[in-house]
């Protein structure tokens, strides 16, 4: 392929790959908003929400996984109305909704990444169209060739950290 081929292989394989990514992410986020909505320990889900990279939904999940525990705690040793663990309980209401917050404002910001990405490929796509037939074909394929090559990287990084994780829990 020409350079300018070349050109357009690079930026669609990197916007594909950028699409399955926040796809990946998106799913997570449906995954773990309905946990945090019941209230219910998040732990079990603990591993895949490294993958958010967003720091501030990764220190509130981190605050309320320790609450839990706290709340765990104080459950043992006193009844229902003792004023610690209605703090505590309280508490983990307070970092829910910050939690539910984040969650929605997490995904509304991936939306609109994706429909701009997926702008950004419609007019690279069109660009190719300028392209003689047999050379937009070999650009299909070899960007096909690479999404695929660099998702199954990409995944198989991720199912070693997770394994690595589930190790070390």
């Amino acid at each position: 392929p020409s350079l300018q081929a070349q050109t357009f292989i690079t930026e669609l394989s990197n916007i594909e790959i950028q699409l399955s990514q926040n796809k990946l992410k998106e799913k997570i986020l449906e995954n773990l908003l309905p946990f945090v909505q019941k209230g219910q320990n998040i732990d079990a889900i603990a591993p895949s929400l490294m993958e958010l990279n967003d720091l501030s939904t990764l220190e509130l999940i981190t605050r309320l996984q320790e609450a839990q525990i706290k709340e765990e705690g104080l459950k043992a040793e006193y009844s229902r109305k003792h004023p610690g663990l209605i703090a505590v309980r309280k508490q983990i209401k307070h970092i829910n909704k910050k939690i539910i917050l984040s969650i929605e404002n997490l995904k509304s910001s991936m939306s609109h990444r994706n429909a701009n990405l997926e702008k950004l490929k419609k007019s690279y796509d069109k660009n190719l169209e300028s392209l003689p037939t047999q050379e937009r074909t070999l650009i299909n394929l070899k960007r096909d060739y690479e999404v695929s090559s660099q998702t199954y990287n990409y995944l198989l990084k991720k199912k070693s950290e997770n394994e690595m994780i589930k190790v070390a829990i």
